[in-house]
């Protein structure tokens, strides 16, 4: 039988596994030993998606993940709970925090902001760049191209 259709999307569900002997991991459900995404014992770990409430869901779900794991990063940081997240006293009554960005930077990690993440956006979108004009998106699959188009150089 042939079923006519734009988008066909097709999902397997997985069971996860154990990512390292020194995370708690719950063998029968597959998943992190977590408290809303921060893995319990551990600060500054954290999962989301199938790895944190196991194989199920959709899409969407996982985003909604992302997002709660994303506010208790913040909190968390914000509440000083980071190794790092605030620097050294000049003396006794002068403390400044550092910021969520001159953290990642002192840890050399990456990330892209939101006009970054609009022009990948846009670029996936673009009819020019799709396989086929009833494709959604064409993702952007090589990290360098897309800092490139994150940047604005693509």
């Amino acid at each position: 039988m042939t079923i006519p259709c734009d988008l066909l999307i097709t999902s397997v569900g997985y069971k996860g596994l154990p990512l390292s002997p020194s995370l708690p991991f719950d063998d029968s459900s597959g998943t992190l030993d977590h408290e809303n995404g921060r893995v319990n014992g551990l600060t500054g770990v954290y999962g989301a998606g199938w790895i944190k409430r196991g194989a199920k869901g959709i899409v969407g779900t996982n985003v909604e993940d992302g997002r709660e794991v994303a506010r208790r990063i913040m909190e968390e940081y914000d509440a000083g709970l980071f190794v790092g997240a605030a620097s050294d006293k000049d003396d006794d009554s002068n403390s400044t925090p550092m910021t969520m960005e001159s953290l990642l930077k002192s840890k050399n990690i990456g990330w892209v902001e939101w006009e970054g993440w609009r022009r990948i956006d846009a670029y996936e979108t673009n009819s020019e760049n799709k396989r086929c004009a009833s494709q959604p998106r064409e993702k952007i699959v090589d990290a360098d191209k897309m800092k490139k188009v994150a940047q604005g150089n693509l």
